[in-house]
């Protein structure tokens, strides 16, 4: 949604430029507050920590604001040239940038082999016997059912 806000045309409602300020503002006593960490002259309570509830303040305004919900609707279709080819550049940038870690999935699954003409009923009831037998087994098992 981000990339679309960015590189969509159109007029943007007043709640993308309420989130921008956001982000700004955030950006900015990030800076400020490095900088002057890095020059030993930070203060706390100095200017530099106005920086935050400005963010807080622009970030609730956007998200209260009534235009908010216009900013999750689909733009107008796409025509061909730069503009899709930049949405897709800057798709593949936040995919490749995002923060990855290792997702494990595991499954429990419990099997039946069901006659020709059988109950379905029945056969379903047999099936969730197998699949809780599977889950009683522990993680990552397979239980045939009878």
């Amino acid at each position: 949604m981000l990339a679309r806000l960015v590189t969509g045309r159109g007029d943007r409602p007043p709640a993308f430029f309420l989130f921008v300020g956001s982000v700004l503002a955030l950006l900015v006593a990030d800076i400020a507050y490095t900088v002057t960490g890095l020059m030993g002259v930070y203060q706390p309570g100095s200017i530099v920590d106005l920086g935050w509830p400005a963010m807080q303040a622009f970030g609730g305004a956007a998200a209260l604001y009534p235009s908010v919900t216009a900013l999750s609707r689909p733009g107008p279709p796409a025509s061909q040239g730069a503009a899709p080819r930049l949405r897709v550049a800057g798709l593949a940038v936040a995919s490749l940038t995002a923060p990855a870690r290792p997702v494990y999935i595991g499954a429990s699954i419990g099997v039946i082999t069901a006659a020709t003409g059988a109950d379905p009923d029945g056969e379903l009831r047999r099936a969730d016997s197998a699949m809780y037998a599977a889950k009683a087994g522990g993680r990552n098992r397979i239980h045939r059912g009878a």
